[in-house]
């Protein structure tokens, strides 16, 4: 695969070779602590560069062109035109770099700078015939648990096996391919499938007008192509577990996750994603588990009956303002499956008084069974929601 991308790449990766990337933080350092311990520096712009390089180096070959908006750098630059001057800075020079260069995880650059390197590379490529996703992690990944905490290697195995579950068993695909990669920070994982587009298929299993509805509708939770053998909770799941979750299948992507990996995708006009494309980030200090987001959507009996909407992809994905009782109701379909429903405002700066009184009157008025909580709202948001019902439970 470098190979194959230093062909296609050459004046972006000249100086590219197997297992190692070079980054520049022109703008601030990534440090190897001393003691040990994995840290990162908090500034945006090095969670992205490491993100960025990796993707630009596993996605180029199929024919994805990365853009990103870095430090307010021109937003259409092409990533990869880039890289050549991007490098984490690992600064101060201590025994424990010394160990680190040693174990191939880091770069000497220079005599002030160190570069990260990626290692534990993988790629394999499976008929879609009689696969076990259980099977596939066992060989394919197990290997590389003994040095990963036990939380991170739960949210490896869950997120890997139904992604993979789902490719197997949904996609209609001949071919799905299997890539991972580490650095010192993060686990990548990209699973691949020629299939007939997951978008596509929910689109036409719920009559959905377009493949924008059905990315809205995935992102509720519990939408499923086959809801006699499946609950339709792993891709809500993986994606709230991982720290970064992406699906890019036909020229449309949903993305979920921490805003410090924020990127996005740009697919070359000649060739796009024929297929599902799911891409997944893991930080290998994260505390989370498992068990604690899947207790923030379920209640005392583990049913799944909790979900969280966010209101302003609304307006991106069913292409409507915030107005109309019509875009509400379309907000509000299909959750009638679920008891809580969290409406996350964050970034809606106004709303329509038809539209809340939708909502937060009529809708609940039919559906008193479901607990409508409103979240992160600014103060023009609360006041319409306040004209709706005064005695409405806010945060």
């Amino acid at each position: 695969m470098l190979e194959e991308l230093k062909k296609m790449n050459k004046q972006y990766y000249d100086e590219y070779e197997e297992n190692d990337c070079n980054i520049d933080d022109r703008d601030g350092e990534s440090r190897i602590p001393v003691n040990g311990e994995i840290h990162k520096e908090t500034k945006i712009q090095q969670l992205m560069f490491k993100i960025i390089i990796f993707v630009a180096v596993f996605l180029t070959s199929l024919g994805i062109v990365v853009l990103s908006k870095v430090n307010n750098r021109n937003s259409e630059g092409i990533v990869s035109a880039e890289t050549n001057d991007l490098r984490d800075t690992l600064t101060n020079e201590t025994s424990k770099n010394k160990e680190l260069i040693e174990k191939k995880l880091i770069k000497k650059v220079d005599n002030k700078s160190y570069t990260l390197l990626f290692y534990n590379l993988k790629e394999e490529n499976y008929k879609n015939i009689n696969l076990q996703e259980d099977i596939i992690y066992k060989n394919l990944l197990e290997e590389f648990e003994k040095d990963k905490k036990e939380n991170v290697i739960h949210i490896l195995t869950y997120s890997f096996t139904e992604i993979l579950n789902n490719a197997i068993e949904h996609s209609e695909s001949r071919n799905i391919r299997i890539s991972y990669a580490e650095d010192y920070f993060s686990i990548y994982v990209q699973i691949l499938d020629d299939g007939v587009g997951i978008f596509k298929k929910i689109k036409k299993n719920y009559n959905l007008k377009n493949e924008n509805e059905a990315i809205f509708e995935l992102k509720k939770g519990k939408i499923t192509s086959d809801p006699e053998n499946h609950s339709g909770e792993g891709i809500f799941f993986s994606s709230k577990v991982v720290d970064y979750f992406l699906i890019d299948s036909y020229n449309k992507n949903f993305y979920s996750g921490n805003k410090d990996y924020f990127y996005h995708f740009e697919h070359n006009k000649k060739e796009n994603i024929k297929g599902t494309l799911v891409y997944f980030i893991i930080d290998k200090n994260t505390n989370r588990t498992t068990k604690e987001v899947f207790d923030n959507y379920t209640d005392d009996d583990y049913v799944f009956n909790k979900t969280e909407i966010t209101v302003y992809l609304a307006e991106e994905y069913l292409g409507e303002h915030l107005i109309s009782r019509s875009i509400a109701r379309r907000i509000l379909s299909n959750i009638e499956k679920f008891k809580v429903i969290f409406l996350d405002f964050n970034g809606v700066k106004t709303i329509g008084q038809a539209f809340a009184d939708e909502i937060f009157r009529v809708f609940r008025n039919k559906h008193k069974e479901i607990t409508i909580l409103p979240i992160n709202m600014n103060e023009e948001v609360k006041f319409m929601i306040k004209r709706v019902d005064k005695n409405i439970v806010m945060e």
